[in-house]
């Protein structure tokens, strides 16, 4: 199962609940359709997406790590795929609640390490994009609750096509221009379990 990605499509409005309408399978493939993308594709396709909402994200979409700017050598991009896409791969997603008519909310990333929890809450909002100021939704984890390793760590989010939605991760500092990290993908046509979180 084949789709472009490239062009916004209609927003389906995901629920806190299982999605049975798509299976595991198709939601693969979707995900692995950005997967062989490079940094520079992902950049492209980050600059034409539609905006995504908090209540767009709501509940705990499947995640997958793609490309990472500094990695250029194609047997580690190779590996770094196999690794990402592996059920032993640790982060499973993010998980996102917002109030009824909220323009903020809070979130946290699942991941399964022996255990399957949360770590690293952040929180969210709909803010003009740091890179071209065009709408998104952030996922900001300057909380108290984060070590301060992880507090200048800013994502931002759009919608590349039903469900599906690339995320662009940085690193934010005062007095530097936002450094790429790594990109990612959520997919809302697929819930995985919730795990608890605060907000």
């Amino acid at each position: 199962m084949s789709r472009q990605v490239t062009q916004p499509a209609p927003v389906r409005r995901p629920t806190s609940a299982p999605v049975e309408s798509r299976s595991a399978v198709a939601v693969a493939t979707m995900l692995d359709e950005l997967t062989v993308l490079e940094s520079e594709a992902l950049e492209a396709m980050f600059a034409v997406a539609g905006p995504a909402t908090l209540h767009d994200l709501e509940g705990h979409p499947r995640g997958r790590a793609l490309a990472r700017p500094s990695v250029r050598a194609a047997w580690l991009v190779g590996l770094l795929r196999t690794a990402h896409a592996s059920s032993l791969f640790p982060w499973e997603g993010k998980s996102f609640r917002a109030r009824p008519g909220a323009t903020e909310g809070v979130g946290i990333n699942r991941v399964r390490l022996g255990w399957h929890g949360g770590l690293f809450p952040f929180r969210t909002y709909e803010p003009g994009s740091v890179v071209d100021g065009k709408p998104c939704a952030a996922i900001d984890y300057d909380v108290p609750a984060n070590p301060a390793g992880a507090r200048p760590i800013y994502d931002e989010v759009r919608r590349v096509s039903e469900g599906l939605y690339l995320g662009r991760g940085m690193s934010r500092r005062p007095g530097r221009e936002p450094k790429l990290l790594l990109w990612f993908a959520l997919d809302t046509g697929i819930q995985d379990r919730p795990v608890a979180f605060r907000g």
